[in-house]
């Protein structure tokens, strides 16, 4: 419904804004469109390979980004007008800044992994709470840090996740009168109705995921 077509862009502006972007250096051409989310979805791979050579071997990130080639679902994605593949390149940047960030013990990279964190809220809401669990699971990742540098490695990384999100919560409060919140049960809630959809399918949707749905059915 339009309704429904008015909170997605409401809630995750994101990649409608991208949408935007693109259309009006381009034109309505859609196959630039096309173009742009395949590079994404190579870059994708390449990134998958960086970041899990932060602890695991050469060759077994290799193994990870051609999986990650082969992949149907994703592969699929890159050719049509959804976010996934936009979201998940803002994911994998965020996670590749955040393993940097460990490595290195850069608060420089703690900033830009909450960055594309808000990146990646702001194109899918339902990300909402990561940002409690990834600021414990710091705590516990930097327990041999001193304290100092603790506090300042999760300030680093919660305060450009609040600068993002708090900007467009600030610009819809004051441009509609109310905030993205996604009502009773948050933006979660929209998760039960696809898990009662899918509910003693689950190997199926795997597969199907996978290796695509026609391989699944059979």
């Amino acid at each position: 419904t339009d309704q429904w077509v008015e909170n997605q862009l409401f809630d995750r502006p994101l990649y409608p804004i991208f949408l935007a972007g693109v259309y009006s250096v381009f034109g309505h051409n859609f196959d630039v469109l096309r173009i742009i989310q395949i590079l994404m979805f190579v870059g994708i791979g390449v990134l998958i390979y960086f970041t899990c050579r932060f602890f695991i071997s050469e060759k077994m990130s290799r193994f990870v980004s051609i999986l990650w080639a082969l992949a149907y679902s994703p592969a699929a994605y890159a050719g049509i007008f959804y976010r996934e593949i936009f979201f998940t390149l803002l994911i994998v940047v965020m996670l590749y800044f955040l393993y940097k960030a460990q490595h290195k013990s850069s608060l420089l990279y703690f900033s830009l992994s909450g960055l594309f964190l808000g990146l990646a809220l702001l194109t899918n809401s339902v990300l909402q709470f990561l940002i409690i669990l990834l600021a414990i699971n710091l705590f516990f990742v930097l327990k041999k840090k001193n304290t100092v540098f603790k506090i300042k490695s999760l300030l680093c990384f919660i305060i450009p996740f609040i600068i993002i999100v708090g900007s467009w919560a600030i610009f819809c409060q004051s441009n509609f009168k109310t905030v993205p919140a996604g009502g009773a049960g948050l933006f979660l809630a929209e998760r039960v109705e696809t898990m009662h959809s899918i509910d003693d399918k689950y190997i199926e949707h795997l597969i199907g995921n996978g290796i695509g749905d026609y391989l699944a059915l059979k």
